[in-house]
Parts: C-alpha cells; structure tokens; sequence
C-alpha cells in the first residue's frame, strides 16, 4: 500500500471523527436540546462544517489524488475509496468556505424555527429563513452545476445527493409512475368495499406506545437495550435516523396519542435505515466504502422493512398478539383480519409519513416537480404552502 493512500485515508479518518461529532449534536438538537441554545448550535455546525470542508479541500489531497489514482497496486476496495474521496474533493472545491459555513448555519437555524412554526400552523414564522435557505443552495448549487457544464442547479443538486440522477431522469420515471398510479389510486377510491378504520385512531398512551416501538424493535434485532448496544430510541418532531459515530446509529419516532401506527411504522422505517448503517465491517468505518452507498438505495432498506416486512399479512398473523399486548389491549376486540385490511387500505392523506404504501410515492413526486419548479423560478417561495 502506497504512502500517498495512507496519507489519503490518514485525512478521511479525521474528517470522519468530525462527521460523527457533528451527528451527536444533531441529534441531541432534535431530542434534548433547550430551546435557547439554537444559535450557537448553528454556529457550532457552522465551524464543524467549515473544517470538514478544509480538511476535504486541502491541496495536498489534490495531489495525493493523482498520485492514488495512477497507483495499479491498489485493489478494487481502496480504488473506489479514491473514487468516492475524488468526488467530495472535486465539488467542495468549487464551493468558497464561507458559504459552506452559511449553508450549515441556516440549514440548522432554519430546522428550529420549522419546528416552532409547524406547531403553530405560521408558513409565515419560517418563511424568512426558508428564503435565506434557499438562497444560499441555489447559490452553491449554481456554482456545482458551472462546474460540471450542468444548465439547470437543481441537476447539480440531485448529482451530488445521487450520482448519475439528473431532473430528467427522474421526470420521465415518476410521469411512467404516475400514468399507473393516478388512475389506480382513483379506482381503490371509488371501491364499493368500504373499510372501518375508525379503530386506528383509538387512543393509546405514550408510554404504551414506546413499549411498543421498542417491543418491534427488539423483534427486529436493533440492538438498543444490551450492555454493547449500538443504537438508542429517542423522541422528536420529525422521524429520522443519525449515525453518532463508530457503532452508534440512533433512532427516533415521534408520538401521536390518536394515531398509533404512525409511531409504530415509523419505528419500523428507522430501524431500517439503522440496520442498513450498522451493515459495514469494522475495519470500513474510517474508510468512504463504509457510507450509505446512495440515498436512494438507504431509503429502499427502510422501506422494505417498514412495506415489505411490517405491513405484511405473514408479519401480523405472527406479531398481532404482542402488538395487542404492548397497546394495552386497545385492539383486544379487533381482529386480524380487520386489522391488516384496515393497515393496508389505500387513503390518501396530506402527511407523507402517515401514508399508505400506494399514495406515498405520490408524495415525493409532487415534492419532487414543487422542487423542480421551485428552482426554475417557476414558483416562489412564499407561494410554497
């Protein structure tokens, strides 16, 4: 193995330690945080960010590059951990230190006020740092998309979220989508079979409930509960999945007293993205081969599990009863079978996470062509709600 790889990797490992920094404190923004301290978290990012960048940036990793890159010693594995590293190199260099700075400032302040203006209903209250926010991505954004001869930023966008996606790709897939889909979610709306799902919006407490997300949890082999657990279930306002660092991969839900599958399809989803981030072998962690390999492909593990696995007839015929028990009884008197068609029916709804499996991707398609126009400057901001 060459010194110049070393040297390489030797850099990574620290920008990594730093990732993982700043995932603990993202985490602990979203679950613990007190109110007052959102400014000088952001700015926290802000400094973090701006390190990640300088570490990434540095000239000498251009040059180790070159040196890596016409080295026919190296095997597959370490080629691509070139390729993966080539590729931050070359689009954080086109990306001046200070906007990198603003982007994580704002991207974090904004979330906060998002939070405070979600509870209340006020589009208005984010609106001022939504535009700030956008703002500056279409900034870096313009500058990505300069560099790789790309006409429209919100390809360089999609480019360096999912390589090799670009809007028309995905245009022409979701239109393929939705000549099916439209038409079928209109047939399964006009049924004459009408389901009783009023018994979905029982109350269950919360504490139910969280004996009932870890219950599923344990089931599916997320280790949160032993002496070398890797991960932790914790509460916040938007559902997600943050890796802390090597081993530690946390998941969160969010509670809905009157809506009990919401926790619990929820937990089964982010414990999908956990156990696809805790895949990797050990000796990977500080190598790029470890990361999510796109985030497309992340989103198909949790997925699977949350559709494939835990919205299925031969997962329920097994888990009804635990299911029953952790609820308190609540679905004593329903039974499984009501209860799976009542999970599976097809009912569109405003809120993504709450959708079912057929009127989701409805959801990513129309965010997805509001993002599309959003950039073209088709539609503005203000309008957005």
């Amino acid at each position: 193995m060459s010194k110049a790889y070393d040297d390489i990797l030797e850099n990574y490992q620290e920008i990594q330690l730093l990732n993982s920094i700043s995932g603990v404190l993202y985490w602990d923004m979203n679950t613990h945080m007190p109110p007052a301290a959102v400014g000088y978290r952001a700015k926290q990012f802000q400094y973090i960010s701006q390190k990640i960048h300088g570490l990434t940036t540095k000239s000498e990793i251009g040059t180790l590059l070159e040196t890596c890159e016409k080295d026919n010693s190296l095997d597959d594995f370490q080629r691509r951990n070139i390729e993966l590293i080539r590729r931050d190199y070359d689009d954080r260099t086109i990306l001046p230190s200070e906007l990198v700075g603003k982007l994580a400032n704002q991207s974090n302040k904004t979330l906060e006020v998002w939070k405070k203006a979600k509870a209340k209903s006020d589009f208005q209250m984010v609106l001022p740092d939504l535009e700030n926010l956008f703002a500056l991505n279409v900034e870096s954004t313009t500058l990505l998309a300069k560099s790789k001869n790309m006409d429209d930023p919100f390809n360089a966008l999609i480019d360096s979220r999912d390589k090799g996606f670009s809007v028309k790709i995905l245009s022409n897939l979701f239109d393929e989508v939705k000549t099916f889909l439209i038409p079928f979610i209109k047939k399964c709306s006009e049924s004459e079979v009408k389901l009783d799902r009023s018994f979905l919006s029982r109350n269950v407490s919360r504490s139910a409930q969280v004996k009932m997300v870890e219950s599923l949890a344990r089931f599916l082999e997320y280790d949160f509960y032993s002496d070398n657990a890797v991960g932790n279930i914790a509460e916040v306002e938007h559902p997600l999945t943050i890796g802390g660092g090597f081993k530690d991969v946390r998941v969160t839900v969010k509670y809905h007293e009157d809506h009990v599958l919401s926790a619990f399809l929820a937990g089964a989803h982010e414990c999908g993205h956990a156990i696809h981030g805790l895949q990797g072998k050990d000796d990977w962690f500080n190598q790029p081969i470890y990361r999510m390999s796109s985030p497309s492909f992340g989103e198909s593990q949790s997925r699977f599990l949350e559709n494939i696995i835990a919205s299925s007839k031969e997962f329920w015929n097994y888990y009804y009863p635990q299911f029953q028990k952790d609820t308190a009884d609540v679905f004593k008197n329903i039974s499984l079978e009501d209860f799976y068609f009542a999970l599976n029916a097809v009912n569109p709804s405003f809120i993504r996470i709450q959708a079912d499996e057929v009127t989701y991707i409805l959801h990513i398609i129309i965010r997805f062509e509001i993002e599309r126009d959003w950039f073209a400057g088709k539609i503005d901001t203000k309008e957005l709600p």
